[in-house]
């Protein structure tokens, strides 16, 4: 991360982030950190390996469905209790912040880890 704003605060404006599986993880958050603070870097990002649950394969349409929704109030719960605790943002909203930056996701649908 300190590479990538060295890089930024020399004035370099072609610097891209690229990377496979662990060093996709690492571009990710080194962008998402630049999004926030600086300027929006292009990303380009392969099969990052950030877990999630496997919910295209339930088929009951009902299940899945539910579960997302579930997942839908648990995140907006977090998010509502981390604004609470949160009196010292100085970016305002994060999502506001980050919402410009659009990194390129290449993921294998096969792989199960990514």
């Amino acid at each position: 991360m300190q590479a990538v704003r060295n890089m930024v605060a020399v004035g370099s404006s072609n610097i891209w982030l690229a990377g496979h599986s662990l060093g996709s993880a690492m571009a990710f958050l080194a962008g998402k950190a630049m999004a926030k603070t600086g300027p929006f870097l292009e990303s380009f990002l392969f099969n990052s390996p950030f877990l999630s649950a496997p919910i295209e394969r339930i088929k009951d349409k009902k299940v899945k469905h539910g579960i997302r929704i579930a997942g839908s109030v648990i995140t907006a719960g977090l998010a509502l209790a981390m604004k609470k605790n949160n009196h010292n943002n100085r970016s305002g909203d994060p999502f506001l912040a980050l919402s410009a930056w659009v990194p390129c996701l290449s993921v294998n649908p096969a792989d199960h880890i990514c």
